[in-house]
């Protein structure tokens, strides 16, 4: 009997055999793996906390932003002074009536317009509730902090709000950011 030997034509594959190098990964390639998933998680991990407090931050701002904004609007509106109290240790605000019209009714004034209740407080028709909002009670703004000088920012019909610039600053951890109120124009800006 007569063997007939193959001579492998590719060099490369002449010494190789299946059994021997098995294809697919080896523990060294998924260690390796593993570690450069690693390295980049922990780069980026600050990046993403920071964005996130960024958020919370901006969305804190908006709040108040949008407080602010109104109470000018409303004082343009019905030619009289509104304003926008900031209570720090409970972390809330309100939008006010500073010289509402007297009406009998001791808890809501309804012939006042806008309605307030028997704290001043306005009627907020867009969110169907009081305007007062509270920082603490709203998911994800738990830890918000916020601090306004002066504590009630009054806004006059005339368009200004008062003898100097009012400033907001909402903090969150190390981060902060401050809320402006022009008190000639009562325009409202974040630096």
């Amino acid at each position: 009997m007569t063997e007939t030997m193959t001579i492998c034509k590719n060099p490369r594959h002449f010494f190789r055999h299946p059994s021997i190098y098995p294809s697919g990964f080896t523990l060294i390639d998924t260690m390796i793996a593993v570690l450069i998933i690693g390295i980049i998680g922990m780069t980026a991990l600050p990046k993403i906390s920071d964005f996130l407090t960024d958020r919370r931050l901006s969305a804190a701002c908006s709040l108040v932003m949008a407080g602010l904004e109104y109470a000018s609007a409303l004082s343009i509106r019905y030619q009289r002074p509104f304003s926008m109290s900031t209570d720090t240790t409970i972390k809330q605000f309100q939008v006010k009536d500073t010289a509402p019209y007297p009406d009998s009714s001791a808890v809501v004034r309804t012939g006042n317009a806008p309605p307030v209740n028997a704290e001043d407080v306005v009627f907020n028709p867009v969110a169907d509730q009081w305007y007062a909002t509270r920082l603490d009670q709203m998911p994800g703004l738990e830890e918000i902090q916020i601090s306004s000088i002066p504590a009630d920012i009054t806004f006059y019909p005339d368009g200004h709000s008062g003898e100097f610039d009012s400033l907001l600053i909402v903090a969150l951890g190390s981060m902060s950011k401050t809320i402006r109120v022009d008190s000639i124009s009562s325009r409202v800006s974040i630096d």
